[in-house]
């Protein structure tokens, strides 16, 4: 049976044996899981935190919390700090960097904003929204289609 996303606002918590289509995992970012483990006569349970590309990785009922946004994991601020942050250059210092001209620079920014607003929805990751937006604000020389497309996507992140 396929999962219920998002129905009345909350995040189903899959367990071990529900797929989850590479599609899902990478629009959603991560989705959790639970699984009983055994200890002698007892049972623990563990809170899995899946993204695409990464392996589950399951904690204790006490290292997750609930927040505002929902279940939280330790995993779910390392996926979106590696969603929202670009990797380091394999570069040396003092290398000229080509930068990318305005427009493109912005066409690159949209997505980002639309992922980060997405993630906001799931996770407490307004800041990430925030910096998007003061990038978006600082660039110029846009032209008026792509400043109209820049002006939409930050009056939707604000709402």
């Amino acid at each position: 049976m396929e999962p219920s996303w998002d129905q009345d606002g909350r995040e189903p918590v899959l367990g071990v044996s529900v797929l989850v289509d590479r599609d899902t995992l990478i629009d959603r970012w991560y989705v959790h899981r639970i699984r009983l483990d055994s200890e002698g006569t007892a049972r623990r349970v563990r809170i899995g935190t899946e993204a695409f590309a990464r392996p589950t990785e399951w904690f204790a009922l006490d290292e997750r919390e609930m927040t505002e946004r929902g279940l939280s994991t330790p995993a779910v601020g390392q996926i979106v700090r590696s969603r929202s942050t670009r990797p380091a250059s394999p570069w040396g210092v003092g290398t000229v960097k080509k930068v990318p001209d305005v427009r493109a620079r912005a066409k690159m920014l949209l997505p980002k904003l639309a992922d980060a607003i997405r993630a906001d929805s799931v996770v407490d990751s307004g800041f990430v929204v925030t910096e998007l937006c003061r990038d978006i604000a600082d660039l110029t020389g846009v032209g008026e289609e792509t400043e109209a497309q820049l002006a939409a996507a930050v009056s939707d992140a604000d709402h």
